[in-house]
């Protein structure tokens, strides 16, 4: 295995790993940060990357590093958080409890009704929807932005590296 190509799997590691700790349960609240968990795994991956092989990354290979990590650390993120709620850890409960109590008597009746009921669904109803398909590819799309900014962020010197195809 070519060095290029170890530090690419180190890189996609970490960089996985920040995004799906960060995604996983309670922590997910960090992705109303600014999206925390897909801007910090995808410049954790370009770091990797760029300290390891002490060369600069091309912008669409750094988009594509920070693309690739934070779509797998989200799955995995994602699929840590199921599990999670099945043992009975729910976090969806707790911030849904948290909206109702600062919203009060001053949210329409509707919208208090909706929440209520979807509070009352197991686990895997409430994860299984479009909302995780489209945080999935928000998060992968902002990674992407990460990867760029990072390649951005943490050139070598020198000039950029010939063209690398994986």
């Amino acid at each position: 295995m070519s060095d290029s190509v170890a530090a690419r799997k180190s890189a996609l590691t970490l960089g996985a790993c920040v995004t799906a700790a960060l995604t996983t349960s309670y922590l997910s609240f960090s992705v109303a940060i600014c999206c925390l968990p897909a801007w910090a795994g995808a410049l954790a991956a370009v770091w990797r990357y760029t300290d390891d092989t002490k060369s600069t990354l091309r912008p669409k290979e750094g988009a594509l590093l920070g693309f690739q990590a934070v779509a797998i650390g989200f799955a995995i993120g994602l699929v840590l958080t199921l599990v999670l709620r099945l043992i009975g850890i729910r976090d969806d409960l707790m911030m849904a409890n948290w909206v109702m109590d600062r919203m009060g008597s001053s949210a329409p009746a509707e919208q208090m009704a909706q929440m209520e009921e979807q509070m009352s669904r197991t686990p895997l109803q409430n994860f299984f929807s479009l909302n995780s398909l489209l945080s999935f590819v928000l998060m992968s799309g902002l990674g992407a932005l990460g990867g760029l900014l990072g390649a951005a962020i943490f050139k070598k010197g020198g000039e950029l590296p010939a063209q690398q195809s994986y």
